[in-house]
């Protein structure tokens, strides 16, 4: 998190949940030499969590991904009407495609 978005953060004026993204690409070996990236994450999370659980906060899913779609900014309020949008061709993405 930027030191912009980080001070947005500390003085939103509507109390409530936050929920955050970390998307992680881990090196094929970890810089400690100790296995892979991935080793290292799951090491550097086993330290992270009870410190976390201790502010309240909670892992709501940890997961590998295989196909991302992101957008890089705008919000949309659509709800329900967002699934309407995925059926349409014209929204979809295809191999190929560019």
């Amino acid at each position: 998190m930027n030191p912009f978005e980080l001070e947005a953060l500390k003085n939103h004026p509507k109390e409530g949940p936050v929920y955050m993204v970390n998307l992680v690409k881990y090196r094929e070996k970890s810089l400690d030499g100790d296995g892979s990236g991935r080793d290292a994450y799951n090491r550097y999370a086993a330290v992270v969590s009870p410190m976390l659980e201790t502010l309240g906060a909670v892992v709501i899913w940890m997961g590998s991904v295989d196909h991302l779609a992101l957008h890089g900014g705008g919000r949309y309020r659509l709800g329900r009407g967002a699934a309407r949008l995925l059926p349409e061709p014209r929204h979809v993405h295809r191999d190929g495609d560019e």
